[in-house]
């Protein structure tokens, strides 16, 4: 394929990995031993594009650092200690070429692209960002992209569908009730009228599966933004949540509900149900003891 050089976007902070990106860029987070941006210039190279531009911006030294060391990290080598010399062995090499365009600290995605505009040449280019690994078919992407001549082509992952955790709700600030649409979903096993009718262990379980049910992308979300975002939603003088899929909430239990849910990004993937657990749901639901 003969294009421009691919795009890599490595310049922003974060956020989802704040753990690993405190001190470096996440497109340095390694994967199997080795930093995402790796990953991802290693599949376009696979697909003959091994020219890169690559947009920095947050700790953006330590993406130069490794590509000026890449070689002779990478290679077998001779140091003449005594004029500095460094000599590298023959061996397989990355026949790459890398450009490292500094696009700012604060920059936004438009203005950093924007900034790599000198050094495309005009042509078609592809871009991503530094964190985005995929198995992508290039050549019939590209294909499909010049058959529909339209300016830029996307891709996308096609999401499940989900409720927002967090926004599909409404508060009436006259009576302090929280009408909540899917969240704080309750699962039990035994009709009730009121959350009090459950043991502390059984609320905070049965919260957190109602939450990975209502929001099954739970795993991919960004803690810090989330948590954030819970917060405001805490902070407004709720008396009673009332939700379709769950017992009045009062109390207490109010504050017991939030922290539940500021668990769901860092809690296991949704395992489906098996048909002990439908069978169960269906006896309580028939007002039934549940199976033994």
């Amino acid at each position: 394929m003969t294009l421009s050089p691919v795009c890599i976007l490595a310049g922003g902070v974060g956020t989802r990995l704040v753990e690993e990106t405190e001190v470096k860029p996440k497109p340095m987070v390694e994967i199997g031993g080795r930093p995402i941006l790796w990953h991802i210039m290693k599949y376009y190279a696979n697909h003959q594009l091994s020219d890169f531009v690559i947009a920095l911006g947050y700790k953006g030294d330590h993406i130069k650092k490794f590509m000026v060391d890449y070689c002779e990290l990478g290679a077998d080598v001779t140091v003449h200690l005594g004029n500095g010399q460094v000599e590298l062995h023959d061996g397989p090499r990355d026949d790459w070429t890398v450009q490292l365009i500094d696009t700012g600290q604060e920059t936004q995605t438009g203005g950093r692209i924007l900034r790599l505009a000198p050094y495309l040449g005009g042509e078609t280019f592809m871009l991503t960002w530094g964190d985005g690994v995929a198995d992508v078919d290039l050549r019939a992407l590209l294909d499909f992209h010049r058959s529909h001549g339209k300016l830029a082509t996307l891709t996308a992952v096609r999401p499940p569908v989900f409720d927002n955790p967090t926004t599909r709700g409404l508060f009436d600030d006259r009576t302090g009730v929280f009408w909540a649409v899917d969240t704080f979903a309750l699962p039990v096993t035994r009709p009730l009228e009121d959350v009090a009718d459950v043991s502390d262990d059984e609320f905070a379980e049965g919260q957190l599966m109602g939450g990975s049910l209502v929001a099954a992308w739970h795993p991919w979300l960004d803690e810090a933004k989330f948590n954030a975002y819970v917060g405001e939603v805490q902070a407004m003088p709720i008396e009673v949540i009332a939700s379709c899929h769950s017992p009045a909430i009062r109390g207490d239990r109010i504050g017991a509900a939030f922290d539940v849910l500021r668990t769901l990004p860092s809690s296991a993937p949704w395992t489906p149900f098996k048909q002990a657990d439908l069978e169960m749901w269906l006896a309580a639901m028939a007002g039934g003891p549940p199976p033994a």
